[in-house]
């Protein structure tokens, strides 16, 4: 470890899947000079890359092969951060080989699905729903597996030292509804980004609705009720972007409506292919507000997760990226701070009433947009290492808790 007494070494870990969130993490991790030892499987260092720019320089990567067994790969993670870190990350916990995995150095970790990973260890009927579900035993995965998924989970939380969570709200819920005595930290997923581009002058508000088509997070049907009830005056007023892939027979349902509201006249942009990152940000920047049809309820094992007060959802991290105004549904779980960037509707009325006022009044919309940038601020990269900088520091300083 070393000895300077502003910056430490710090290691990230993400072995299960690819996502473009951990490049925002590496970055934050390297405030105070810090430096970060980034641990992956070779597949997923390309587009990691490509996402940190020029900050893949001041990072070290530590590449496994993709057909190496997980706990092999933490094992050999291991024995680095017992040598050389002051703290170690992991990015995404939902591998069995966690549950062995106890460096010497501090160790937190993100926990995502806080009713699969909290309430479902401390619930017997949860566990009774399980095993009565024939699929979740013979699940191959022992972190899901209805016989041994609580006993692993409860030896991952153990070896943690701190846990990370992705949305404000979720700090008090995990400490007070889930019983959990270890600290618990709020780190946004992502960090604003000054490449944002802002059009205040334009004559066509562009809505957008980012994510794949499909039913199990959203309700296309009610953004695509709203939108029919717009006038038809207002049809060159207005642009709607469909920024995700359909999938399944639902998906290919909503671009059949899709071509509907296009034959009436709606000025709306989709595509059947997958879309690339390069196209996704550019389209998000050149939107002017985000529209969340977001469905209350997930299932997820024997819990059912509600967005925004046990699940995340990808809506926040876009809305802190981009800095874009978001509508959403009334059962969005706001702080006070966010209140003024996400507007809430209650139907698909009140949906169209909200796009329309935005729509016809550029002087709310410019008031809407102004305010969003100027409280995704604080979400920019130097106060997000900043926040980082602090959790690290708090829990080195402090001893293990006990599950």
């Amino acid at each position: 470890m070393k000895e300077n007494n502003n910056s430490l070494n710090i290691g990230i870990i993400e072995l299960r899947e690819q996502n473009h969130q951990v490049s925002d993490l590496c970055k934050m991790a390297l405030g105070e000079n810090n430096h970060v030892d980034f641990f992956t499987k070779r597949s997923f260092a390309e587009e990691i890359k490509e996402d940190l720019g020029d900050y893949e320089q001041q990072i070290t990567f530590h590449l496994y092969n993709d057909l190496e067994p997980t706990f092999l790969s933490l094992e050999k993670i291991r024995r680095y951060c017992d040598k050389n870190l002051d703290v170690v990350l992991a990015k995404t916990l939902t591998s069995a080989s966690f549950a062995s995995f106890r460096p010497t150095c501090k160790f937190m970790g993100f926990v995502y699905n806080l009713n699969w990973w909290f309430k479902d260890i401390h619930s017997s009927s949860a566990y009774l729903k399980n095993i009565m579900n024939l699929r979740n035993i013979i699940y191959p995965s022992l972190i899901y597996n209805a016989l041994t998924g609580v006993l692993v989970r409860k030896l991952i939380l153990t070896n943690l030292d701190a846990v990370l969570v992705e949305y404000p709200p979720f700090v008090d819920f995990t400490r007070k509804d889930c019983m959990f005595d270890k600290p618990v930290y709020f780190l946004p997923n992502r960090s604003s980004t000054e490449e944002t581009s802002h059009n205040y002058n334009n004559q066509i508000v562009n809505f957008v609705i980012p994510g794949q088509i499909h039913d199990i997070r959203r309700d296309y049907d009610f953004a695509i009720n709203a939108i029919q009830q717009i006038p038809e005056h207002l049809y060159d007023k207005f642009s709607l972007t469909l920024l995700g892939n359909p999938k399944g027979k639902y998906g290919k349902r909503i671009l059949g409506k899709c071509d509907k509201l296009a034959a009436q006249g709606v000025n709306i942009e989709y595509t059947p292919e997958f879309v690339s990152t390069r196209i996704f940000n550019k389209k998000m920047a050149q939107s002017d507000i985000v529209i969340v049809p977001l469905k209350e309820h997930f299932n997820y094992g024997a819990f059912t997760e509600r967005f925004t007060y046990t699940k995340g959802t990808g809506s926040f991290s876009d809305a802190i990226r981009f800095s874009k105004p978001s509508l959403v549904p009334d059962f969005y779980n706001l702080t006070n701070d966010l209140q003024k960037c996400f507007i809430k509707y209650k139907s698909p009325d009140d949906l169209c009433h909200i796009m329309i006022k935005y729509i016809s009044d550029k002087t709310a919309l410019q008031e809407l947009k102004s305010h969003t940038e100027t409280c995704m601020k604080s979400y920019s990269l130097s106060i997000c290492q900043h926040r980082f900088q602090g959790i690290i520091s708090e829990v080195i300083q402090q001893g293990k808790g006990i599950l």
